[in-house]
């Protein structure tokens, strides 16, 4: 029942996430020029940022089970707001699809992280992010098929996909430690707090690099390069197929690496790959691009969170909740930092690209040799 508590919710949330996706291709349907999606776009990131930290606060203190009915249940009635003609009531919709989507993300990573330890976590975090690529998948491809052939039955899509998530919330475990052992964990490492901070600086270096690949990347070698729309939703196709293949394999395989290492590995296989676009002429060049930065996330994106959990001097919620709000804002920040670059030309945004991933790496070589340090002054002195 645990097991099945966690997996189902994020299941069907990330079919929703599958489908909103595709919200640019939705508004376009109703008549919105592109210029008048840049709005609601934008405040579905801004409702993600918010998403991300009240998740975490709220996993802190508050039953995870009755958090995820509630944000489950706005998927009942805000499907409603998508057939609107009002653009403003459009506006705030899109902010509250983005809160929506982010807390519950939130809470399920809280979930896991309380219910297990050790290997354990990074096998189940695993999982999860299998599960939620194929859903994705999943939902994009559905949504796909129902703009289509019958736009009108876009909001019944997510009101029905809604409708199962608050039911699968239903069985999520529900226990959360009190206010007072939660006060005592945030006390309890504060020694480390550089530590926290250096390897979550590090992973926002890198997500500003990832966060390049579906607009950036794509329009470089698309406009630059000449690849046709085809062979670019291959390479989507290719990275999807990539994960669900190798996530959990390589998990087990990588188990006795340092998640400290693990993430230096993962690190710069992303940036080798985003700023390795400068390199591609072919097809052939393109997809060995793509296997290189989605080997780099699946080695990376698991043992970062474990390792932040290990190092953090916050409560759990709050540092799930630092590590999703990493994640928005790169997303936000990416494609205007790489736009302002591209003004001067591509060749400065790729070049940067490979200077932010050289420091991440040196950020975390640092840590790694700090723990490393660590532990032999340790076994000294129980020597």
């Amino acid at each position: 029942m645990r097991v099945t508590g966690i997996y189902l919710p994020i299941a069907f949330t990330s079919l929703i996430q599958g489908g909103a996706a595709l919200f640019a291709v939705y508004l376009s349907t109703r008549g919105y020029s592109v210029s008048e999606t840049v709005l609601p776009l934008s405040l579905m990131g801004v409702g993600g940022l918010l998403g991300s930290f009240l998740g975490g606060i709220l996993s802190d203190y508050i039953k995870p089970r009755l958090v995820g009915m509630l944000l489950a249940a706005m998927w009942l009635f805000m499907p409603l707001g998508f057939n609107t003609d009002n653009y403003f009531f459009v506006c705030g919709v899109m902010l509250l699809v983005g809160f929506s989507l982010s807390s519950l993300r939130t809470i399920y990573l809280a979930v896991i992280t309380s219910q297990y330890a050790g290997e354990e976590v990074e096998l189940r975090l695993s999982h999860r992010r299998l599960i939620l690529n194929l859903g994705v998948a999943a939902g994009s491809s559905l949504i796909g098929y129902v703009l289509k052939y019958e736009h009108t039955l876009f909001s019944y899509y997510f009101m029905i996909v809604g409708a199962l998530t608050l039911v699968s919330t239903a069985f999520l475990p529900n226990n959360s430690p009190n206010k007072e052992s939660k006060q005592a964990v945030e006390g309890s490492h504060q020694s480390r707090y550089s530590d926290y901070v250096f390897l979550l600086l590090a992973l926002f270096l890198t997500l500003l690099s990832f966060g390049l690949i579906p607009n950036l990347y794509a329009l470089y070698l698309k406009e630059d390069v000449g690849l046709s729309e085809v062979v670019l939703g291959n390479m989507f196709a290719i990275s999807g197929v990539l994960i669900a293949i190798l996530q959990v394999p390589m998990t087990k395989w990588l188990k006795n690496i340092s998640g400290k290492v693990k993430s230096l590995i993962g690190m710069g296989l992303i940036g080798v790959g985003v700023g390795g676009a400068q390199l591609i002429q072919t097809d052939w060049h393109l997809y060995l691009s793509t296997a290189i930065w989605t080997l780099g996330e699946i080695v990376l994106f698991v043992p970062i969170l474990k390792e932040l959990l290990k190092v953090t001097p916050l409560t759990n919620g709050k540092t799930i909740a630092s590590y999703q709000i990493a994640f928005s804002a790169s997303e936000i920040l990416a494609p205007l930092l790489g736009g302002a670059l591209i003004l001067i030309n591509y060749q400065a945004l790729w070049n940067v690209v490979l200077g932010s991933t050289a420091i991440s790496i040196g950020i975390t070589a640092y840590l790694c040799l700090k723990e490393k340090n660590n532990e032999y002054y340790l076994n000294q002195y129980r020597a």
